[in-house]
C-alpha cells in the first residue's frame, strides 16, 4: 500500500476526516488523561506529565464544538475496561467528560481527589492488582457518535484528507500539542472522492483546535482494546479506545518525513 501512495507535495492546512481508530487514540490522549484529577492537581508532574486542565475548568471551559461529547463508561457489557464497582467500592456509571456543546463536564476522580474539590468519587479508582494503589483511571473512553454516515462526510468534503490508520502519536506533557498519523492508509479527497493514496501524512494540532474544529461526526462507533499505563510503580489496566469517523476543519497536515 505504501508503495502505491504519493507523498503530499508540501505541508498545508486542510479538512481532515479521521477514522474510528484515530478517534480512539485522540480521545484517550488529549481528553482522558488530562482530565484525571490527580494529574490536574500535579501528582504526576515528575512521572507522566501534567495537564492543561484546572479544577475551575469544570463546567466552564469549552474544549470542543457543539458536536463533541466524550464519554468514559466502565459499564459497557463485555468491554475490555468493564467493571461495575471500582476499587474503592463506588458504583460505576458513565462519566460525561465533555458534553453540553463541548464543555468540560466531569473529571475522572477517586475518593481522595474528589474530596479536594468538594465533590464525590465517580468510581474512577482502579488498580491493576490487589497490592497496588487505586488511582484515577480511564475505562472505556470514546467520542459519542453523531448522525452522519461515514461516506456522507467524505462526499461533503471538497478538498482534504482521509486518514484511516496511524503508526505514531506524540503529545506534550500537558496534553495540549499533539501529532498523529504516519498511517498505513490515507487518501487525498477532492470534490467528495478518494482520489489517491497519500504516504504517511501527519497532522499537528493543539487539543482545543482539534475538538473545536469538529464539524461532522458519523454514526459508525467502534472500539479498540488497549492497555493504559500510569502510576509509580507503573500499573497497566485494560481499556477501550473508541469513536466514530469524524471531520476536523482547517488543520495542519504534514507531508511524509522522508
Amino acid at each position: 500500500m505504501l508503495d502505491k501512495a504519493k507523498p503530499l507535495p508540501h505541508d498545508e492546512v486542510m479538512d481532515v476526516v479521521l477514522s474510528p481508530e484515530l478517534a480512539g487514540i485522540m480521545v484517550h490522549e488529549s481528553i482522558g488523561h488530562p482530565l484525571e484529577l490527580d494529574r490536574i492537581m500535579g501528582r504526576e508532574g515528575a512521572e507522566a506529565g501534567e495537564s492543561y486542565a484546572r479544577p475551575d475548568y469544570l463546567g466552564n471551559y469549552r474544549i470542543g464544538s457543539e458536536l463533541v461529547t466524550i464519554i468514559d463508561d466502565p459499564t459497557i457489557p463485555n468491554s475490555y475496561g468493564f467493571y461495575l464497582v471500582d476499587e474503592e467500592g463506588v458504583t460505576a456509571r458513565p462519566r460525561f467528560l465533555v458534553r453540553n456543546g463541548g464543555v468540560i463536564n466531569e473529571f475522572l476522580m477517586n475518593r481522595e481527589y474528589a474530596s479536594y474539590i468538594g465533590l464525590t468519587s465517580n468510581a474512577a479508582a482502579r488498580a491493576s492488582e490487589f497490592d497496588k494503589e487505586p488511582i484515577p483511571r480511564m475505562a472505556n473512553t470514546y467520542l459519542a457518535p453523531g448522525n452522519w454516515k461515514p461516506e456522507e462526510i467524505i462526499r461533503e468534503t471538497r478538498r482534504g484528507l482521509y486518514i484511516a490508520s496511524y503508526t505514531e502519536w506524540n503529545i506534550d506533557d500537558k496534553r495540549w500539542f499533539g501529532r498523529y498519523g504516519g498511517g498505513f492508509e490515507a487518501y487525498y479527497i477532492e470534490n467528495g472522492d478518494l482520489k489517491y493514496m497519500v504516504r504517511e501524512p501527519f497532522i499537528e494540532v493543539d487539543t482545543k483546535t482539534l475538538w473545536s474544529n469538529v464539524d461532522a461526526v458519523a454514526n459508525d462507533l467502534r472500539f479498540y482494546p488497549g492497555t493504559c499505563g500510569k502510576g509509580n510503580p507503573e500499573q497497566g489496566v485494560p481499556v477501550y479506545l473508541g469513536g466514530p469517523t469524524f471531520r476536523v476543519a482547517n488543520v495542519r497536515v504534514l507531508k511524509a518525513p522522508r
